[in-house]
């Protein structure tokens, strides 16, 4: 069955764009793959759902700058430095062209992943839980978010109807390293099972930007909400994980 007689025969009147190759090696490796499903992919959605006026919500990402400057807006100059970044800027352009009403959400979230692809936080858990130390990056920026936290925030932009570019992110700007050390002292595990690494040191990496913090300055000024701390949202994620525990 096409795309276009699925969203016709549902009634669906709002269309979330999840779709990611989210691994930047596989990226790099793999470019065609990530022209595919960044770029393809949503410019197949914009063009119908222009075409049936359904509101569109795009998922974007913090990957999208060089990492020389810390909180990014959405309106400073973008500067990809990989196929990842490259194609997920060329898809918000598309989208952004063929259908301007779209909400376009640059995020980097945490929390359940599905069963074929752990999450970064999954990943954290999966180990210091069975008493297995992670090396974690301490030169590696970003503003986490958990993911329920997002979804309700995507609601409100929706409730809105906003539309454009918004950073969608945490308060906090933090290491990936500081990150793992907040769960394991949520959790109560022993903080040494986190072990610091740098991504300065990783050559056999693709070149990906130092710093991913995003502003969430936006956003505050255009819906009243506030932003649960990065504490309290790990408290929920766990709450939800209480069964692994």
């Amino acid at each position: 069955m096409r795309i276009k007689d699925v969203l016709e025969k549902n009634k669906i009147d709002i269309l979330i764009n999840c779709s990611g190759l989210t691994d930047v090696e596989k990226c790099e490796k793999d470019p065609i793959s990530a022209e595919f499903i960044h770029c393809n992919l949503p410019k197949v959605f914009s063009k119908l759902c222009s075409f049936l006026g359904i509101k569109q919500v795009h998922i974007s990402t913090d990957h999208l700058f060089d990492g020389l400057k810390n909180y990014v807006r959405e309106n400073d100059l973008t500067k990809p430095l990989n196929i990842y970044g490259k194609t997920k800027l060329k898809g918000e352009k598309i989208v952004a062209k063929l259908a301007p009403n779209t909400l376009i959400i640059r995020t980097n979230f945490f929390g359940n992943g599905p069963n074929y692809r752990r999450s970064f936080s999954d990943f954290i858990l999966d180990n210091i839980l069975v008493n297995k130390s992670v090396n974690l990056f301490d030169d590696f920026f970003f503003t986490p978010i958990y993911i329920e936290e997002l979804i309700e925030i995507v609601e409100n932009l929706l409730f809105k109807d906003l539309c454009g570019v918004f950073n969608v992110v945490g308060d906090e700007r933090l290491t990936k390293y500081e990150f793992g050390l907040r769960i394991a002292n949520e959790i109560g595990v022993d903080h040494k099972l986190i072990k610091k690494s740098l991504l300065s040191e990783r050559t056999d990496l693709v070149k990906r930007p130092f710093d991913l913090s995003l502003s969430n300055k936006k956003l505050k000024e255009s819906i009243s909400i506030s932003i649960k701390s990065l504490n309290n949202q790990i408290k929920e994620m766990m709450i939800y994980n209480k069964q692994k525990i």
